[in-house]
This record gives C-alpha cells, structure tokens and sequence, in this order.
C-alpha cells in the first residue's frame, strides 16, 4: 500500500470519527441513578432533579464526560461545585440552555477539551470566549446558535483545532480573517449555513485541514482555496456547483473530495492531468451522463476512491 492511499484511509477513518467527537468518548453513559458511580465516566443529567443530583454527584469520582442539556442556567454553576475530582472531566455538553455566559467556576475544569454550546443563541460570544481562552478547549460546537459572524475574542482560544459552525448564517468575510488566527485550527464545519458564496479570506486558513460545506448553495469556490496548502478533506455535498470547481485540482494538498448530490454534469480537463493530487473523488448522485461517466472513469483510472454513481 503507497503512503498517499495510507493517508486517504486514515482521512476517511478520521473523519468518520470528528463528526461525533464528543458523543462517542469514553464508555457507556450512565444516569444518576448508577449502582456503580465511582466507575462511571459519561455521566448525562439531562433529565436528572436537583434533589438527586445534591444527594448522589460527589459519588461519581472518575467523570470524564458530563452532560446538562435540559438543565436551568440558574443551576450550572452549582452542579459545577459539586463535581468531585473536576480536574478530570474533559467533555462537557451544554445545550439548549438559553445561555448568556458561562459560570465563572467553569474553570474548575481546567483540563477541559471538548465543549458543546448548541442551541443557545442568546450566547455572549465575546464574553464566552474569553472565558474559554483560560481553558485548553480543542474543540467547540456552536450549531444552531442563530450566529451570522463571530467576534475577534475567538482569536484568543489558542488552543482549538475543531469547531462546528453548521446550523448558522456565518456569512461575515472578517469572521474567516478570526479563525485565521487561530494556529492550530484544523477542522471546520459550514454545513447548513445558507451559503451561496463563501468569502476570499476563506484562503487564509492556510493551517485548516478538513473542510466541511455541505448542505449550502454554493455555486462556485473562491480561488483563493489554492492558498490552502494543508487542507486534505473537503466535504462539499448537497450544494448547486454545475461544474467540478477547478480549484480544487489546483489544491497541493487535496486528496478526499466528497461534492455528490449536486447538479454537476461537467468535469474540467484538469481532473484528469497530473495537476491534480486528488485521490478520493466521490461524484455520486450527480447529473453526469452515462456516456461522460464512462470517459471520465477511464480519465479517473490513478484514483484510489472513486464513485460517480
């Protein structure tokens, strides 16, 4: 097996893997009802009273993971106290809680790493992530926040390397020069952001290595993508591209590209040359005729992946 198709399947293992980072880690969820607390390690509160959760939380000594969706606002920052050993808890999911900021004694988790604030549109981002810069938070799910731009204090969470915008309207140029900034940001999601266009400082993330813009309107790419040397995934399904974006043969790092459901029925000539280091090329669910689909298979033949069905 070559090193390029090693990578293409360590990419599609990875990938499958982020989606659903901070639901997947560590064991079984338990309740507070657990016979064996001193042994649990994702614990969910999320239907949990606060009678139940005063009697029995300092029992759960090993947490790693710990959920409050469903939760009140008022009653986040003395759940936090209660925590044993917080030191240890890395995940943390804070959804639909209508927050505005975040408890101050969040920071008794000072190894926190992965922090979901979906669903809370009311959220002081500028506040917010100050906060978190004092954490080593690597990475932030702010789906469904109602969020069109993110303010220029995301630039002091020096430490995140995925973050999940889908679910918004971030349309805002000056947000993509933000996350610029961010030195060691590699995956980002945009899916479901109503995008038709997505703005040129998106080439400035010259670090980021997984891109995710499905489910948007987009049309065409900016081509200042070519800047983007290190990205190595781009998930740009279920958009309006008529044509296979030739940037994305001009891309030096570019080696899994997934833009099935589209409207694409042409494929530039470029796809086929030497220029491009695509290796994976899934073109599924695209209006691309038999005929050209037969040419292009044969054009395609140095693909390790490749589906056009």
């Amino acid at each position: 097996m070559s090193n390029r198709t090693y990578i293409v399947l360590l990419l599609l293992t990875l990938c499958s893997i982020q989606c659903t980072t901070y639901r997947t880690f560590y064991k079984e969820t338990t309740s507070i009802t657990s016979d064996k607390p001193h042994k649990a390690q994702r614990l969910d509160l999320s239907t949990a009273s606060m009678s139940a959760i005063q009697e029995r939380l300092s029992s759960f000594e090993n947490l790693h993971m710990l959920d409050l969706t469903g939760n009140t606002t008022e009653r986040l920052a003395n759940i936090f106290e209660q925590v044993p050993y917080p030191e240890k808890l890395q995940v943390l999911i804070l959804d639909s809680l209508q927050l505005q900021t975040l408890p101050e004694n969040i920071t008794r988790f000072s190894q926190l790493r992965q922090l979901s604030l979906r669903g809370n549109p009311k959220l002081d981002l500028e506040k917010v992530f100050l906060q978190l810069a004092k954490l080593p938070v690597v990475f932030l799910n702010l789906q469904h926040n109602q969020l069109s731009s993110l303010p220029p204090t995301i630039t002091r969470i020096q430490t995140l390397k995925d973050l999940n915008l889908s679910y918004n309207t971030v349309k805002d140029s000056t947000t993509y020069t933000h996350l610029s900034k961010l030195p060691n940001l590699k995956s980002l999601w945009l899916n479901h952001n109503q995008l038709n266009q997505i703005p040129n400082n998106l080439g400035q993330l010259t670090r980021l290595n997984n891109l995710y813009i499905e489910y948007n309107a987009l049309t065409e790419l900016p081509d200042t993508m070519i800047q983007m040397k290190k990205l190595h995934v781009i998930h740009a399904g279920h958009n309006n591209f008529e044509e296979l974006p030739k940037q994305l043969a001009q891309m030096p790092g570019l080696l899994l590209l997934h833009i099935n459901t589209c409207k694409i029925n042409n494929i530039p000539d470029i796809f086929g040359t030497k220029s491009s280091n695509v290796l994976g090329l899934v073109l599924d669910q695209n209006p691309i005729s038999d005929a050209d689909k037969a040419i292009w298979k044969k054009k395609l033949r140095h693909f390790f992946l490749l589906t056009m069905e």
